[in-house]
């Protein structure tokens, strides 16, 4: 048998350390992707069709068995003075997958004005690929007209959006 001897172990820095063999446990973060918007905003008038906002963030899954948590904060801006429903939901490469919307109607009627609302969507999906995907939120105004993240000309307040996109072992 033949003994080594070291006095000093140094990493290389110019390279990457990888564990190819390396299994995660079940609900291990691989990695994680975000994004943020100041005072970006989107506008939607849209009626039973669902389009895509400014708020989006690419993330290539590392195993197709992995899933993808995906958490979007932002700002909404609905007109007071309509009760009409607006839907929020998220999208994956423009398909909307979550199977219930989130939706958004001003808390009150007055005769003018918007009502500004925090908003959140968080989902675990399963994507099934290695391919990069973009998730993004998408909204339908329901005819009656939204604004979606960034500056609230009513406010004047700043808003910041945000979209995590989290790859969890599967």
């Amino acid at each position: 048998m033949t003994t080594l001897y070291v006095d000093n172990i140094a990493p290389n820095l110019q390279s990457k350390i990888s564990a190819p063999n390396l299994t995660l446990p079940t609900g291990s973060v691989v990695q994680v992707v975000s994004a943020s918007f100041a005072d970006q905003k989107t506008d939607v008038t849209s009626s039973g069709t669902f389009t895509n906002t400014h708020i989006t963030a690419d993330i290539t899954p590392s195993s197709s068995s992995n899933k993808i948590l995906a958490l979007i904060n932002t700002v909404v801006s609905v007109d007071a003075t309509n009760t009409t429903f607006r839907y929020l939901r998220l999208g994956r490469d423009a398909t909307t997958i979550t199977a219930t919307e989130k939706v958004i109607r001003s808390s009150y009627q007055s005769t003018s004005g918007s009502d500004v609302i925090d908003f959140s969507l968080h989902h675990l999906d399963s994507p099934s690929s290695t391919s990069s995907i973009t998730y993004s939120l998408m909204a339908d105004a329901a005819g009656q007209g939204m604004a979606v993240g960034g500056r609230m000309s009513n406010t004047g307040a700043n808003g910041l959006s945000t979209i995590t996109l989290m790859e969890i072992a599967g």
